[in-house]
């Protein structure tokens, strides 16, 4: 049985699987009106973590804890670069 889930891209590079990403991305987050270019507009960490539950997880309701972690790895990957 084949793991790949995006059989289109398999074999290209970076970019191609990057923008197949943001593609998917944006196709999701219209379903319940965000897009992609907005939520990757988004710079304050909380906000994009808020953002990304409403339009991409659709979780049956928000809590500030996915706030807390989304800014808790955000600090540790830019410390960690």
């Amino acid at each position: 049985m084949s793991k790949q889930f995006f059989p289109d891209i398999v074999g290209q590079g970076a970019d191609a699987q990057i923008a197949k990403i943001v593609e998917t991305l944006d196709s999701n987050m219209r379903v319940t009106g965000g897009s992609a270019a907005e939520f990757l507009a988004i710079t304050d960490v909380r906000e994009a973590a808020k953002y990304f539950s409403d339009f991409w997880e659709r979780p049956a309701f928000w809590s500030s804890k996915r706030a807390d972690n989304a800014e808790a790895a955000y600090k540790y990957f830019a410390k960690n670069q």
